[in-house]
């Protein structure tokens, strides 16, 4: 079909723009993580807002939305908040005290694990964002298995990923069910509330067995055999941009072992 103007549209033109993390092989970005996962565990809490700072500029950079990357520092308020709450009155080593009262001893050392601790889980969430958020299911998969990952194992995991977002709408439409069939669950007793659950889990087993046997079929009808040579729709290649970001990751992880070893 011809556009106003007369252009015919090519296939190149036609091809949407694919950001520069997406486009990356996932094998390069799990070696850029492996190098920043390896830093963060031995970084010093200036070099762990640095890379925190780093992982977020490279997803912005990437399209991902300021209000994803926000979300991902959000989820973990409670775990952080309970990381420095609890890690001072636990590690309590050190000669300067804060503060003492009965078997509570608070030290400088112990909040500066805390604050160490804390800032070490967010950078580690960051880094490892960088291939979680920037990489499609189905590439992640054939990643591993180009890496000796046995396929049916890649089949199996990718398979049980894909499922995940069915169960949980089975679940959910198996709640409001029993709602409106004035289904109601009781508060206080813990064994109450799971006899009250019973129907639920259930009806959920019952459609995942059913969902197996479905997925049984069509893989019997499609003659699947784990055993023989496939070819793939999309493949996985190492381009340019993947060497040299691997480059960079293996030279940071060489300067890393010199720093210790020096």
């Amino acid at each position: 079909m011809l556009r106003q103007g007369g252009r015919v549209p090519t296939r190149a033109s036609a091809r949407a723009w694919v950001p520069w993390l997406q486009a990356l092989d996932p094998r390069s970005k799990m070696l850029l993580c492996l190098a920043g996962v390896v830093y963060v565990l031995n970084a010093s809490p200036p070099l762990l807002l640095a890379i925190s700072a780093l992982a977020m500029l490279l997803l912005l950079s990437s399209r991902i939305a300021l209000r994803q990357v926000r979300t991902i520092g959000s989820t973990l308020i409670p775990l952080i908040v309970t990381v420095l709450v609890t890690w001072p009155l636990f590690y309590s080593r050190g000669n300067d005290v804060w503060f003492a009262w009965a078997f509570v001893r608070i030290t400088r050392d112990g909040v500066e694990g805390g604050i160490s601790t804390a800032l070490r889980i967010v950078a580690l969430v960051y880094v490892l964002a960088l291939l979680a958020a920037t990489t499609d299911q189905a590439r992640l998969i054939r990643a591993l298995v180009k890496l000796g990952l046995p396929y049916v194992w890649g089949l199996t995991v990718s398979m049980a990923l894909r499922y995940i977002p069915t169960l949980y709408t089975l679940n959910q439409t198996v709640v409001e069910a029993q709602r409106a069939r004035a289904w109601e669950v009781p508060r206080g007793n813990p064994l109450k509330v799971a006899r009250a659950y019973l129907p639920v889990l259930i009806a959920v087993l019952i459609g995942a067995i059913r969902l197996s046997e479905q997925t049984t079929m069509a893989l019997t009808a499609r003659q699947f055999d784990a055993h023989r040579p496939r070819i793939y729709y999309r493949e996985v290649t190492f381009r340019r941009a993947d060497w040299l970001l691997s480059a960079l990751a293996v030279a940071a992880l060489f300067l890393l072992v010199v720093h210790a070893l020096a």
